[in-house]
């Protein structure tokens, strides 16, 4: 009885220590938005901060984080190949373009965003707000029906028209850009690349490519655009994509049109808004370099087209006609390019609280407009050259009229990165000449079922996890 006693005070002494030092049973309890009324005091160990997008002035970063913390920050940028090299992630915020976050969260190098860095510490204008809170961003940020991180910008291409182009009014259809172009769709092409100085872009040439998919295609894009939900297999051979092809190399057929479709974002932006006759490039104006994003002369047009359906046709109402059934459908589903980027706090960060005001630092209005014009693929909250910044206004109508059910949001699966390569790779091997549309669009089914096999029986869910479903 007396052994008992002893044990009994033993544990309840050992209770009381473990309170007193502050080890509490872990909760899933979200945290309270007062919880970091009072900021963490700065530690001498470097707050590690890992980009993986290129960063124009890591100084001037840096100075913008001193100007508010006296935490040391550590700041790497690296690319998205030598990111999915690492064995681990070793950082405590990573920054990293949307279409990884699958990739991450199967690696266990993320976790689920905290509810207070969430909060931010300044007064925003009802403007602002909308581009931060918008629907886009906060789909772009959730895996699994989970927020992740803080989504810093969509990246959405846009139909860039120089200002020959630029002077229609209402909706067009693919027929009709083609021919005020004076281009043809073509199946079968046969372009040098070795004539052009553009070097090729495969992730910009893959984001064209999807973008054209997705005006052309009646599918909700909320179930999934790229893959059979029931049997994961690719749906790169159904017609759409056929059709997408062609267009795809009408316009590398414009003069010195392949520039524009296999170049970067900011070259095909460059190329379109200095055209002096009709022409239609295809870019995400995000993802866009100082340069790019500095040109002001001409006219920029984000053309809506039409589906080239007969079912996507009859959508379009008259006056005095009755609605279509189908008339809430979008004419176009707008995809999200993989370069928009996400901030998250690492599964290794080894200072939470200043992870978390790191992450409110990178949210906040201030910050987003000087990190938009260092770093592509994030959305500042203000025009950073002025009030007639042509990419300011065209991401600014995007704000306006994307819906996130209209938004395509893939591919986000784990292995992204392996599917939009190889798709990359066959389409370079059409615009070559080398293969034929649906030889080219076939090879890279296969390639991409193969990879799907590779990722085994969880690959499904995962793809339904990246669709938010």
């Amino acid at each position: 009885m007396k052994r008992c006693t002893t044990l009994a005070i033993f544990i309840a002494c050992g209770i009381a220590w473990m309170t007193s030092l502050g080890c509490q049973p872990k909760s899933d309890a979200p945290v309270r938005a007062d919880a970091q009324a009072v900021p963490p005091v700065a530690s001498n160990i470097p707050l590690r901060v890992w980009i993986a997008a290129p960063v124009a002035e890591a100084e001037l970063l840096q100075r913008q984080w001193l100007a508010k913390s006296e935490q040391p920050l550590e700041l790497r940028s690296l690319t998205v190949s030598e990111l999915l090299e690492e064995p681990n992630c070793q950082c405590d915020v990573l920054v990293y373009p949307a279409s990884l976050i699958g990739e991450l969260v199967q690696r266990g190098w993320i976790v689920k965003q905290p509810s207070v860095a969430s909060q931010s510490d300044e007064r925003e204008t009802d403007e602002q707000e909308n581009i931060k809170a918008h629907a886009t961003w906060l789909a772009q940020a959730t895996y699994a029906d989970e927020t992740m991180g803080l989504s810093l910008g969509c990246a959405v291409p846009v139909f860039v028209a120089s200002s020959e182009l630029a002077d229609e009014n209402g909706s067009l259809s693919w027929d009709d850009v083609l021919s005020r172009l004076q281009v043809a769709v073509d199946d079968s092409p046969s372009f040098s690349f070795d004539d052009i100085d553009a070097e090729v872009n495969a992730e910009a040439l893959v984001d064209r490519f999807l973008a054209i998919v997705a005006s052309l295609s009646e599918r909700d894009p909320g179930y999934g655009m790229l893959f059979d939900l029931q049997s994961m297999q690719a749906r790169l051979t159904d017609s759409e994509y056929l059709q997408a092809a062609g267009i795809l190399a009408g316009l590398a057929a414009q003069p010195d049109g392949l520039t524009s479709v296999i170049g970067s974002h900011s070259t095909a932006w460059t190329w379109s808004t200095t055209r002096d006759v009709p022409a239609l490039a295809i870019a995400a104006p995000i993802l866009l370099d100082q340069q790019a994003a500095a040109i002001t002369s001409g006219h920029i047009l984000k053309l809506r087209l039409q589906a080239e359906s007969s079912r996507a046709k009859a959508t379009v109402g008259s006056a005095g006609a009755a609605p279509s059934p189908e008339a809430d459908r979008p004419q176009v589903a707008w995809w999200s390019a993989s370069g928009g980027l996400i901030a998250s706090m690492s599964s290794r960060c080894r200072q939470s609280s200043q992870a978390q005001v790191c992450l409110q630092w990178m949210q906040s209005p201030s910050t987003r407009t000087v990190m938009s014009t260092l770093i592509p693929g994030i959305e500042g909250a203000a025009p950073s050259s002025g009030n007639e910044a042509l990419s300011w206004r065209a991401q600014r109508q995007l704000a306006q009229e994307i819906k996130v059910a209209a938004l395509s949001l893939e591919p986000r699966l784990p292995l992204a990165n392996q599917y939009r390569q190889a798709l990359a790779e066959e389409l370079q091997q059409f615009l070559s000449g080398k293969k034929d549309s649906a030889t080219a669009l076939k090879d890279a089914a296969r390639r991409w079922n193969e990879t799907t096999r590779q990722a085994g029986a969880t690959q499904r869910r995962n793809y339904e996890h990246s669709l938010n479903l």
